[in-house]
């Protein structure tokens, strides 16, 4: 089940029209893959939607938190695209988000937090990667 939603979401951002829809989808899968990332600890579910360097910034975040012995329970709640700017070589996308986190025990899987929601003010860096826009880096401008 996983793996077709991951194909649909990868069909979606690649047919979608150029342009802005195009880019607005790849920071929507990006989101999506980076929530099951989080919570199976697998950075690899990024690799169609994010760059080989962000994908090892998350996957530097999910070696942390083993570490500690939790995983990140994490869901987009709002996503609302303020600004695209595109330029040369890459495109910045501004976002206003909310999300909810919860912290779970790695092994047992139940809650080390209650469910905690925080807003944000982010940057991503987007740029083609084998013919598709990815996410390269995001950059929290505000956290409230």
């Amino acid at each position: 089940m996983k793996r077709l939603l991951i194909i649909v979401v990868m069909s979606i951002v690649m047919l979608s029209c150029s342009g802005k829809t195009e880019i607005k989808n790849a920071v929507i899968a990006y989101n999506r893959q980076l929530i099951e990332a989080l919570s199976t600890a697998k950075a690899g579910r990024l690799e169609h939607f994010a760059s080989p360097q962000e994908i090892a910034r998350v996957d530097a975040y999910i070696l942390y938190l083993k570490k500690d012995g939790k995983l990140l329970i994490s869901d987009i709640k709002e996503l609302k695209f303020i600004n695209i700017e595109k330029k040369k070589d890459y495109v910045l996308v501004y976002t206003e988000e909310k999300w909810s986190y919860e912290y779970i025990d790695f092994k047992t899987r139940k809650p080390l937090t209650d469910e905690e929601l925080i807003r944000y003010k982010n940057i991503y860096t987007l740029k083609l990667y084998e013919g598709h826009w990815v996410v390269d880096s995001v950059k929290i401008k505000e956290e409230k």
